[in-house]
């Protein structure tokens, strides 16, 4: 069989495709990722676990009593799998899962459940799944959404990480999305 040119360098580039799809889903299925937070005045700022529920910011108040950075632990294989956490500083939290309520008409903050523990009526623990590097919730796989909130706080630079199934605000809080891409920090050269 002949090959030209341009079918080897196909072949190739296929190759190289499909080599790193496998191992981006492999990296997927094994570890996790930060997530950051972006909108108007929220712009890439680390989410992170505050007293079993999500906040975003630069600081941890101090009306909260166990605060955590967390990495994300996931499945990119399987929706149906509950999102787990791991802290950077307190075991007790690691393994809790990521929850929303995708209750119409409430607005409710996001949260984390431990494993053994129970999470609030209406959360829902599964069903979380990337949209390119965007966090989405999703109770069917035709049905995608990206309803999340910052709400601010009574701590400046610091937002609650809200969920609203209907995709209304509330009048103080900013729609954000989720990603796992850190912000660009920009150097002089």
């Amino acid at each position: 069989m002949l090959f030209n040119l341009n079918t080897a360098v196909s072949l190739l580039a296929l190759g190289a495709f499909a080599s790193a799809a496998t191992l981006e889903h492999k990296r997927d299925a094994a570890t996790g990722t930060s997530l950051y937070a972006y909108g108007t005045n929220v712009s890439g700022i680390n989410v992170f676990y505050g007293d079993g529920l999500a906040y975003t910011g630069t600081t941890i108040p101090d009306w909260i009593n166990v605060a955590s950075n967390v990495t994300f632990n996931f499945d990119s294989t399987d929706t149906k799998v509950p999102w787990t956490i791991t802290s950077n500083t307190s075991t007790a939290i690691t393994g809790s899962q990521l929850y929303v309520i995708p209750t119409s008409g409430k607005f409710q903050q996001v949260g984390f459940v431990a494993s053994n523990g129970t999470a609030p009526t209406g959360a829902a623990t599964s069903g979380f799944t990337w949209f390119g590097t965007m966090l989405a919730y999703s109770e069917s796989s035709s049905n995608m959404e990206m309803k999340f909130w910052a709400s601010p706080t009574n701590t400046s630079g610091v937002w609650a990480l809200m969920w609203n199934a209907d995709g209304t605000t509330d009048g103080t809080s900013v729609p954000v999305v989720l990603k796992r891409t850190p912000p660009t920090v920009l150097t002089r050269t």
